[in-house]
C-alpha cells in the first residue's frame, strides 16, 4: 500500500517564453494590418469630407457605396480594373512559366542562375 504524499502537487505553470517571443510580431501584425483594415471598414460607413470637418464621422450606412455605384464612371472603372488584373495575371504567369522552363534545362551555370533567382525571393 502506498502512502499518500503530504506534499501538495505543484501545478505546472505553462511555459510562457514562446508566447513572449511571439508577442512583438503579433503586436506589429495588429498595428500594421488589423488596425488599418478596421479603420477602412469604419470610414466606409461614415461621411468623411476633409473640407467639411463638422460632418466628419457622421454615419451614412451604405450611402457611400450607393453613391459610388451611381457615379457615371463606376462601370468603366470596374472594367478597367478587370482588364488590368487579367492581363497582369496572364503576363506574370507566362513569364514565370518561361523562366521555369529555361531554368529546368541543363546548361553550364544553371545552378548559379537558379541560386541568384532564389536569393531575391
Amino acid at each position: 500500500m502506498k502512502v499518500a504524499s503530504t506534499k501538495a502537487h505543484k501545478k505546472k505553470r505553462p511555459e510562457l517564453t514562446g508566447y513572449y517571443m511571439v508577442l512583438p510580431a503579433t503586436l506589429l501584425v495588429g498595428l500594421f494590418t488589423i488596425y488599418p483594415f478596421a479603420e477602412a471598414i469604419y470610414l466606409s460607413f461614415v461621411k468623411y469630407i476633409t473640407y467639411k470637418p463638422d460632418e466628419i464621422g457622421v454615419f451614412v450606412g451604405l450611402g457611400n457605396f450607393i453613391g459610388a455605384i451611381q457615379e457615371s464612371f463606376f462601370a468603366e472603372s470596374v472594367l478597367n480594373t478587370l482588364w488590368f488584373t487579367g492581363i497582369s495575371v496572364l503576363v506574370i504567369t507566362l513569364a514565370g512559366l518561361g523562366v521555369a522552363m529555361v531554368l529546368s534545362q541543363k546548361f553550364k551555370g544553371a545552378s548559379l542562375v537558379t541560386s541568384i533567382m532564389l536569393v531575391s525571393w
